[in-house]
């Protein structure tokens, strides 16, 4: 009866609406830097969340998922309002071609900027009946467990509208009948929110595949940067602390 109720819903929210084609998503992405520190006195020195923008650039057929800000830098004032830092984001790119089922990843790392090839696969979502709306739009819940690249368990809920009838999310997130415009993970571990939604023509150019990077598959960028990490016992963000 459930599932039943669910594909009602969705038949309904896809008649009488001037459905988005094209356009760009800014979403506010949330991460909780406190959740994996056990250290009360880095805690003391560390702000709880780390707030910052993304972008997805999208149509019909294609999608980019990039840093909003032009200046690739994080300002955050430290807990005792003493310290402030400043992190350099990685000018990660998620490009996307649902059509031919293909993405394309730039990840840089230590400076450096590698390309993965991939294929868009589908996600095993659980659709529930519950709704939220989320920038102005009526959204469907759907949960998901799995694993990171890492072997770490999450778990995570999606909320997705089908006024947008595009499978495509933030990140790698996706394969649902409509976009995904909110992201929680490990229940509050990392929270992305669309707060802005422009039904727009693109520009040229707007919305390109990333190709300047060395070409490296999925498993070698991982050995790579678990190598580099036990070198370096730290994150591969680069963070300037200023007194």
């Amino acid at each position: 009866m459930k599932e039943l109720l669910v594909l009602f819903m969705l038949s309904v929210c896809y008649m009488g609406f001037d459905q988005l084609q094209e356009g760009v998503v800014i979403y506010e992405q949330k991460v909780n830097m406190h959740r994996r520190i056990t250290n009360p006195e880095m805690k003391a020195m560390i702000p709880e969340y780390n707030t910052s923008k993304m972008q997805l650039i999208f149509n019909a057929s294609e999608s980019l998922y990039k840093n909003f800000e032009s200046e690739e830098e994080d300002v955050i004032e430290g807990g005792n309002g003493a310290m402030q830092f400043r992190m350099m984001r990685p000018k990660n790119e998620i490009y996307c071609n649902t059509a031919a089922a293909q993405k394309l990843e730039m990840r840089e790392f230590m400076g450096k900027r590698y390309l993965i090839k991939g294929e868009i696969t589908q996600t095993p979502w659980k659709v529930t009946g519950e709704m939220e709306q989320v920038a102005g739009y009526n959204c469907m819940k759907a949960m998901l467990t799995d694993t990171t690249a890492q072997g770490d368990l999450r778990n995570v809920i999606a909320w997705f509208t089908p006024d947008i009838p595009l499978s495509i999310g933030p990140g790698n997130f996706g394969s649902l009948p409509g976009m995904i415009l909110k992201v929680d993970i490990n229940e509050g571990e990392t929270i992305l929110t669309a707060v802005k939604i422009d039904g727009r023509s693109l520009k040229k150019n707007e919305l390109e595949a990333p190709s300047k990077g060395k070409e490296i598959t999925e498993e070698e960028f991982r050995v790579m940067v678990e190598e580099q990490m036990k070198q370096m016992g730290g994150s591969g963000n680069r963070m300037i602390i200023r007194n």
